[in-house]
């Protein structure tokens, strides 16, 4: 396999095996969804989630040993994820997509007067991470397709 394949797609890597995905393809962003909210892998796992692609980012990654928080590699970050804390957080970041906001309004909190709870994430690479995930307004944490 070539190296390149490591910088160009989303890694999670456990004891049951290694998933390739890619974002840019509904069922392989779902998936990954699923993965980090509902579908948490055994530990010890690692989840790598590439910005850019010119980089590797694996060695960087943290390894798991708890599936009630957890590191994901999101290009240069470590990016801190409760999901049981978090889950609501993207629901909203989705709810904000659905109903027609941009990523930009979302990022410069326009609409913290809704009491959306996202501004003590911004700036964060948690809030970043986020609406990277739920940039496709049919992808919602906790659904039940794969």
């Amino acid at each position: 396999m070539r190296s390149d394949v490591f910088r160009k797609k989303d890694i999670v890597a456990s004891p049951a095996g290694v998933e390739l995905l890619q974002r840019k393809f509904s069922e392989d962003r779902q998936r990954l969804i699923n993965i980090i909210f509902r579908d948490i892998p055994e530990p010890p796992f690692i989840i790598c989630i590439p910005l850019d692609y010119r980089k590797h980012i694996m060695p960087a990654a943290r390894i798991n040993y708890d599936r009630n928080e957890f590191h994901i590699q999101y290009g240069e970050y470590s990016v801190c994820v409760q999901p049981s804390r978090h889950t609501p957080m993207f629901q909203e970041v989705s709810r904000l997509y659905s109903e027609g906001c941009t990523r930009q309004q979302i990022w410069n909190s326009a609409f913290r007067h809704f009491r959306t709870g996202l501004s003590e994430y911004h700036p964060s690479s948690l809030l970043l991470l986020l609406l990277e995930l739920a940039r496709e307004g049919e992808c919602h944490a906790g659904d039940d397709t794969d």
